[in-house]
């Protein structure tokens, strides 16, 4: 899928620069800093979910 999107030119340019240093295109690394970013979000809901279940199990011990 192609999405069009306008970035700021700074952020542009850490993605040319930083795009060469890992030899990758810039739209792939792009897709990787996203999918990084999708990963955290589902992980701090699975950090939550724990966390409740954590202080449930406590209450029922007390």
């Amino acid at each position: 899928m192609r999405k069009t999107i306008e970035i700021p030119e700074d952020i542009h340019d850490w993605y040319v620069k930083t795009a060469k240093e890992m030899a990758m295109p810039t739209s792939a690394l792009m897709v990787f800093g996203l999918k990084n970013y999708i990963d955290q979000q589902k992980s701090l809901v699975n950090i939550e979910d724990v966390m409740r279940q954590l202080k449930e199990l406590k209450q029922k011990n007390e």
